[in-house]
């Protein structure tokens, strides 16, 4: 069996190509597989058509690909929630929010509320319930909306946020933020 080495691939497989053996072809499209993050193999089906199964990835595959875009990106959520927040406000000036860091510069609270939920507020504002969740979500952080309910009876929101702890000293930045 002969074994090619394919430089850096410039271009994607184009219809047409042709290769001296299958051999040849599968090192190739291998090679291709692995620069665009999945893998390809030989099927032995004499099937020419089928399902999933006769695509040139598995499911593993897949799931090994999503483990991959996962890791690369912890760590930075928060950085992208701001990064969300900041093109937010960019689109109307009146997209409000705020957020804090530690001394180690992690994530400790932020609020934001959008210009909806501003009038909202100033419409519907006399009654707001605020109920915080406590880590339901996979940092561990308290879900904090403020509700309220409009002249239609339908529960709207006013602004939320996220909490690290129920210390004191984070209920007023957050209240104080709200108001």
């Amino acid at each position: 069996m002969k074994c090619h080495t394919f430089p850096k691939l410039e271009t994607k497989p184009k219809i047409g190509m042709k290769f001296e053996s299958l051999d040849e072809a599968f090192s190739f499209y291998n090679q291709y597989a692995r620069e665009s993050g999945f893998s390809a193999r030989i099927s032995n089906s004499k099937k020419k058509s089928g399902g999933p199964e006769h695509v040139g990835c598995t499911e593993r595959d897949i799931r090994n690909y999503e483990k991959t875009l996962r890791d690369e990106h912890k760590g930075i959520d928060a950085e992208t929630l701001i990064d969300l927040f900041m093109s937010e406000k960019d689109k109307s000036s009146t997209f409000f929010f705020d957020y804090e860091t530690d001394s180690d510069n992690r994530f400790i609270r932020c609020f934001w509320a959008d210009p909806v939920s501003r009038r909202a507020y100033t419409a519907f504002g006399d009654v707001v319930v605020f109920d915080t969740t406590y880590n339901t979500n996979k940092y561990g952080m308290i879900f904090a909306p403020f509700i309220g309910v409009n002249h239609h009876h339908q529960t709207i929101v006013f602004g939320c946020g996220f909490l690290s702890d129920e210390k004191t000293d984070s209920f007023v930045w957050f209240l104080n933020k709200f108001l």
